[in-house]
């Protein structure tokens, strides 16, 4: 059942969807919108932010390598309080849950943006691996929700990219219905 909800998304309007009676056991449901001028059908997240939800488990792959220089190694402090030393490639973690990295004398705070909007709950559960690691094991893929590639100069240097086995099992895990984020140049922080 849908119902149309103008007060939803702060006045911008929505739709409330209830899932009531329905037996949900295998089912698999999308949502799509079209936009004031396109021809095109997206699809849209059906996530409930009136309720806490299990957080994405997103695995995101960071560059050891740019593609104009390596990046430094900084020291991130996460909100949980965890401190590690780490490429600053690796920033997608302290960007998404908040937190602070050090780079050498200065230190930049970073608000958590990956927060349900209502009820600020952490939506995103970021574990950051390198290129080297994930193409040693790209089977680690399994056990995350989404993977995102990239994030840092261009998605590092050709020694930064998925090899034949990583590129296999990408496109099982793809085909099997999950996210893969290929970002090639999202932005460079220096």
């Amino acid at each position: 059942n849908s119902q149309v909800n103008l007060e939803a998304a702060n006045g911008h309007g929505g739709v409330d969807l209830d899932w009531t009676g329905k037996n949900l056991g295998d089912a698999i449901y999308k949502a799509y919108q079209k936009k004031e001028g396109s021809d095109e059908w997206e699809s849209i997240s059906t996530v409930d932010f009136y309720k806490e939800i299990e957080p994405i488990k997103v695995l995101n792959v960071y560059p050891l390598r740019g593609a104009w220089t390596t990046p430094p190694i900084v020291t991130f402090t996460y909100e949980d309080g965890t401190t590690v030393s780490m490429p600053k490639s690796a920033s997608l973690k302290v960007w998404m849950e908040g937190g602070t990295m050090q780079e050498g004398s200065t230190t930049t705070t970073f608000e958590a943006y990956g927060k349900n909007p209502i009820t600020g709950q952490q939506l995103l559960d970021i574990t950051p691996v390198s290129s080297d690691e994930f193409n040693a094991n790209p089977e680690m893929i399994w056990d995350y929700d989404m993977i995102m590639f990239g994030i840092w100069d261009g998605n590092g240097n050709v020694g930064d990219q998925a090899n034949n086995k990583a590129i296999e099992i990408i496109e099982k895990y793809i085909k099997a219905g999950y996210d893969s984020i290929l970002i090639f140049l999202l932005f460079h922080i220096q």
